[in-house]
């Protein structure tokens, strides 16, 4: 290494080595110093249903993915395992504290209702109204109807009330005295009450 160094300052010369070293520390100099520093991972949240909320790292949930609970003053915590609905209706379920599946939110499929025109408007309509008048048709027809019984139910009622009565004054009536017959017996009458009882005149 030393005969290296030898032949470079006879080649270039004491001069030319002092220059070259004296351009190469202004070149350093001159160069800025680049810090290393650890750039923190950037944290993304979620709203649960409940209204709680949960941090993960990244741009995206998914599976895989660490997350944590948020408290009320930011701080994060460990979050226990089990499911977790979102406020989208969508569902994940943390294992261990990562993401181990999302369920998609069950969205009800829209029906959609077609544009009736002015005539069938007016056709649904009509339709509506014959029903209105034919239920307030059978309303009146049941109600008279049932006027009708109530009058049967109420004549019916008297007829009993009063047939109950009279059976009443009968049961409540003194028994008669017993008919008690003067008349004898033809084989007991004399000669004479039997001329007579032959004549028809006892």
């Amino acid at each position: 290494m030393s005969n290296l160094n030898t032949m470079i300052k006879n080649v270039l010369g004491e001069k030319t080595i002092l220059k070259i070293k004296t351009l190469l520390s202004e070149q350093v100099a001159a160069t800025p110093v680049v810090a290393v520093v650890d750039t923190p991972i950037a944290l993304a949240e979620v709203t649960l249903k409940d209204g709680s909320k949960i941090s993960y790292e990244g741009e995206k949930l998914d599976v895989g993915v660490a997350v944590k609970l948020v408290n009320a003053d930011g701080s994060s915590a460990e979050i226990i395992d089990g499911e977790y609905e979102l406020e989208d209706g969508s569902k994940i379920y943390v294992k261990g504290g990562l993401v181990e599946k999302i369920e998609a939110a069950i969205v009800a499929p829209v029906v959609e209702v077609p544009e009736l025109d002015m005539a069938s408007r007016v056709a649904a309509l009509e339709s509506t109204l014959k029903a209105m008048t034919d239920k307030d048709k059978a309303t009146e027809t049941m109600l008279s109807r049932l006027e009708e019984i109530e009058k049967i139910s109420n004549s019916n009622s008297v007829a009993v009330k009063t047939t109950l009565e009279a059976i009443n004054a009968i049961v409540e009536m003194p028994a008669a005295d017993p008919i008690v017959s003067n008349k004898k017996d033809y084989k007991d009458m004399s000669k004479h009450e039997k001329l007579l009882f032959n004549k028809g005149k006892l």
